[in-house]
């Protein structure tokens, strides 16, 4: 969680010149920090605190990159996935 609000901060400070780099730290960073919440939901564990803090931190995350980089979030995807 403190890679992923790094990453942000730092995207947001540096978005002129490392911005590719940063969008695809912080969208991996969404995808890694769902695990407690897949967790949750197949009962694996029953730490809800962690899964709620880790799932609200990808959220607003990911809502931050589509407000503010939405074109480049949807070329970084683009290159991720071969689209």
């Amino acid at each position: 969680m403190c890679d992923l609000l790094l990453s942000s901060i730092l995207a947001l400070i540096l978005r002129q010149k490392y911005i590719r780099k940063y969008i695809h730290m912080i969208f991996m960073n969404c995808v890694i920090s769902l695990i407690p919440v897949i967790l949750v939901l197949t009962k694996i564990t029953d730490d809800l605190f962690l899964a709620h803090i880790s799932f609200g931190c990808a959220i607003v995350s990911i809502i931050g990159l589509i407000i503010f980089d939405f074109n480049s979030l949807k070329e970084e995807i683009q290159k991720m996935f071969y689209i």
